[in-house]
């Protein structure tokens, strides 16, 4: 009878459990840029049609925040150091990241008190991933009129550090086991060039709850000259021991060309590109990072020959204490135009003139070309200017905006932290649309069609006419000396006791001193000294 109802136990639990619904993947990819660096972008994929309840693998607190906020896509980016185009080339469609720290939220509904939601998200945030990101309320918070329904916010002075790396770090389901264990501050944040990225977006099912997708990527590009033949234990200062055991998908891609080979002794996968190398890291024969010998044939003596490549550069023309202009420069070296979307932000303290917005495009002869331009004004205190134009790059043309503008005088309150190393402007972004661009991808293999090529610009540095914030301090100072001066005499003068003496006395005791030596009168003013 205890055997029977035993086995109707174990019959009956996993009818009640439900199958969890959620599909894990991770995958590095190891190539070398236009330059000869090396890149490596770790992409960790979760998907999952479980409710917060019945997760386990995504993070319930972004299940929290997604049905708390209404939230139907969120990115937050992160990244040290400048993208180098000219050197690099494009970056990957669906990696592509701006210089220092770039947020955008959607809402689901567009109506009620959004930004209210984006104040309170943003904190969140904040603390979640140990960043500095509260200098976006409200100074650098838009949203774009192109993109309806997102919201918008960047800061070029904040880089990615060790607290964020482990706080990202923290969302994956195996964090010291698969290719997680490769990610060791160290190794990251002493390179070229290094970023994070946490997306999330929700699909939703007529108002009910939907799948959601998070996609956590870490990119770095590392010196080639460090690296002239390597193993990926060697790149990373790590070895791969353990296999992620949630995972259904375990990846090594590695790119190929003429400046960079790899010898393998494990079995690959078929690609449809050849010089693609997909390794299963799943086979416990893959785990041995060492069996993967990569040879940067770098010659300092030789010229690589860069690809040609749409590039944006951003810089100060005629600035001075007050103000000056701001240009911005664009080169399209292809034999076709593209049409594309720029999109610049402008901190409130700096007063920008629109009427002298120009877009002038250059080839043979230098004209000014029509644009189509939606402008978000500023308000002090409250957000920064936005500008959006849709812009047409003729073939083999080189390209300028510029605009005038001139450093807002700030009350003391208004000024932001540190405001004597200036204020960062957010660099500029040029979007060109898939469809024109099929021969602007970096990595072909993986570029998703339905995504834009995004290129960004250098933030730029611009100072503000500060007050001397010493002042106070100076005033503290000198005041306090004056009273410790004066405090003696005047205290002395109201607290001793006046003693009348009778004139004979005094000019008997005047006479007695005028016989005193130096020595004497020495030691006399030092026993009254010390007698009171």
């Amino acid at each position: 009878m205890v055997l029977i109802l035993f086995a109707l136990l174990f019959i009956s639990i996993p009818s009640l459990v439900k199958p969890s619904k959620e599909v894990f993947a991770e995958n590095l990819f190891v190539s070398s840029l236009n330059n000869g660096d090396i890149i490596t972008i770790f992409n960790f994929t979760l998907s999952s049609q479980n409710n917060e309840d019945n997760s386990i693998y995504m993070p319930w607190l972004f299940l929290h925040l997604f049905e708390q906020f209404s939230l139907e896509n969120f990115k937050l980016t992160i990244s040290q150091g400048f993208w180098r185009t000219n050197l690099w080339g494009y970056q990957h469609v669906n990696t592509g990241v701006a210089s220092g720290t770039e947020l955008s939220v959607k809402f689901f509904d567009k109506t009620k008190n959004t930004y209210q939601k984006w104040h309170d998200f943003i904190h969140l945030i904040n603390g979640l991933f140990c960043t500095s990101i509260l200098g976006l309320l409200p100074q650098f918070s838009v949203q774009p009129k192109f993109n309806d329904g997102w919201w918008y916010g960047s800061l070029g002075g904040e880089s990615v550090c060790t607290e964020n790396l482990q706080s990202w770090k923290r969302l994956l389901p195996c964090k010291n086991s698969g290719l997680a264990s490769l990610l060791k501050p160290t190794s990251l944040l002493s390179t070229r060039f290094h970023s994070i990225t946490i997306e999330m977006n929700k699909q939703n099912r007529n108002g009910h709850f939907g799948n959601f997708h998070l996609n956590l990527i870490s990119k770095t590009v590392y010196n080639y000259q460090s690296f002239k033949e390597f193993t990926l234990q060697n790149l990373f200062n790590s070895k791969l021991f353990l296999r992620c055991p949630v995972s259904i998908q375990s990846q090594l891609l590695i790119k190929k060309s003429k400046y960079f080979d790899v010898s393998s002794f494990v079995t690959t996968q078929n690609s449809q590109d050849s010089d693609l190398v997909v390794i299963d890291l799943n086979n416990s024969s893959s785990l041995n990072l060492n069996k993967f010998r990569f040879l940067a044939k770098v010659d300092n003596t030789q010229r690589y020959t860069h690809s040609p490549t749409i590039l944006l550069h951003s810089f100060f023309k005629s600035v001075s204490q007050v103000g000056g202009r701001i240009c911005i420069q664009i080169n399209n070296p292809f034999q076709q135009s593209f049409n594309a979307r720029f999109m610049q932000m402008i901190p409130w303290q700096i007063r920008v003139f629109l009427h002298t917005l120009t877009f002038v495009c250059s080839n043979k002869s230098k004209e000014s070309m029509d644009f189509f331009g939606e402008y978000t004004l500023a308000r002090d205190g409250m957000r920064p200017l936005l500008i959006e134009l849709d812009i047409l790059l003729p073939a083999n043309s080189k390209c300028k905006i510029e605009f005038g503008f001139e450093a807002a005088f700030l009350k003391i309150s208004e000024f932001p932290p540190d405001a004597n190393s200036g204020i960062h402007v957010p660099g500029a972004v040029l979007s060109i649309s898939q469809d024109d661009s099929t021969n602007l991808s970096l990595f072909s293999t993986f570029t998703n069609k339905s995504a834009n090529q995004k290129i960004f610009g250098e933030p730029l540095l611009i100072l503000l006419p500060v007050p001397d914030f010493s002042m106070p301090f100076n005033v503290i100072c000198f005041v306090c000396s004056t009273i410790a001066i004066f405090y003696g005499n005047i205290f002395a003068l109201s607290t001793k006791l006046m003693k009348l003496f009778p004139k004979e006395e005094k000019l008997l005791e005047n006479e007695q001193e005028s016989t005193l030596t130096v020595k004497q009168k020495i030691f006399k003013c030092f026993c009254n000294l010390f007698s009171r």
